[in-house]
């Protein structure tokens, strides 16, 4: 499949933002990504995912799948947009939450799995059917301990682990995954997430079988 892949210019930079904030707050996603979907003509869409730099392509391909399943699409792109970006939405939705409990909740349903973080054990829709999902685990994180990881590191590291947990949730081998961290993230950043995901954990081949585990 094509991607038609497009780079976002620092002129959308708040139109894209505002887009990707109102993805998180509605549950509007294919594949976990954000997009944005505009009349191209009178019987259809154009569909257009939002990625962060460095995504992989086979998730791509999987959020076009799913928005071909689900909506009357007639052409599509891939607009690929700074990480700042998406991570300027997860600093604003976790504005505030520092010190109250978190729950990551682990959802399964049309052949997919997924997690989100949330203040509380809640449900989630399905991005293939859109139908309302209860979570089948979820974990608590205490978000007063932040393993030595604060601000700007904080959000880098949140930022690997959600990359970690796609890469789990479409059983790449490990060997695939270590070459792509080391083109992709900083050390520190993977060490700081290994510390930053939980006790015991001592390198990011236990922290990517953990994940692969609620898949």
């Amino acid at each position: 499949m094509q991607l038609h892949k497009t780079i976002a210019s620092s002129e959308e930079k708040d139109a894209v933002i505002r887009k990707i904030k109102w993805c998180q707050e509605n549950h509007l996603a294919f594949a976990g990504l954000p997009y944005t979907d505009n009349p191209a003509g009178p019987d259809g869409i154009h569909l257009e995912i939002l990625v962060p730099e460095n995504f992989g392509r086979e998730i791509c391909e999987q959020a076009l799948r799913e928005g071909y399943r689900e909506r009357n699409v007639l052409s599509h792109s891939v607009k690929v947009c700074p990480t700042e970006w998406f991570q300027s939405v997860a600093t604003a939705k976790q504005s505030g939450t520092e010190g109250e409990q978190r729950f990551v909740n682990h959802y399964r349903h049309c052949d997919i799995a997924w997690t989100s973080s949330w203040s509380c054990m809640c449900n989630d829709r399905c991005t293939v059917c859109n139908k309302e999902i209860e979570p089948y685990e979820s974990t608590v994180v205490d978000t007063s301990v932040n393993h030595g990881v604060a601000g700007a590191d904080h959000e880098k590291v949140e930022t690997f682990l959600n990359w970690l947990s796609a890469k789990a949730c479409y059983h790449h081998g490990i060997e695939d995954v270590m070459e792509d961290i080391g083109t992709s993230f900083d050390p520190d950043v993977v060490s700081n997430a290994i510390k930053h995901y939980g006790v015991g954990f001592d390198s990011v081949e236990q922290v990517y079988q953990s994940m692969r585990e609620h898949t």
